[in-house]
């Protein structure tokens, strides 16, 4: 991740954790950490002291359902920056995840076949 402080993934599969890891190591990536766990787990314990200047969010289409309520956390905590933006591919058939948090801007919508991408930025809330 050219330029960037700081990257955290998160990825729910303990394998693919395992292998951005061996990948991350290899690289020497210091700026990099990859975590196991699942986006809403990590949101509810993990005590960061920094905000996100940018979040991609591209969960597993058969997991879709609990996105709103991951987008809804990390709206609600203090993990974004102001003007962070927040990047988020789903599939085409489910609706905007975002419909009712007002501290979301949809900035840019594409579809490419069966997935939707998405592009927010985000406000603190007044």
């Amino acid at each position: 991740p050219r330029g960037a402080g700081e990257v955290i993934m998160i990825e729910g599969n303990a394998q693919v954790c395992a292998a951005l890891q061996r990948q991350i190591a290899k690289l020497e990536a210091n700026q990099v950490q990859a975590i196991h766990s699942s986006a809403e787990h990590w949101l509810k314990g993990d005590s960061m002291t920094g905000a996100f200047d940018i979040v991609f969010l591209d969960p597993p289409f058969d997991h879709l359902t609990s996105l709103p309520t991951t987008l809804r956390n990390l709206a609600n905590s203090a993990m974004l920056a102001e003007g962070a933006v927040i990047y988020i591919e789903s599939s085409s058939a489910q609706g905007s995840p975002v419909s009712d948090i007002s501290c979301l801007t949809l900035n840019k919508e594409k579809v490419f076949g069966g997935v939707t991408a998405r592009l927010y930025r985000y406000h603190h809330k007044d």
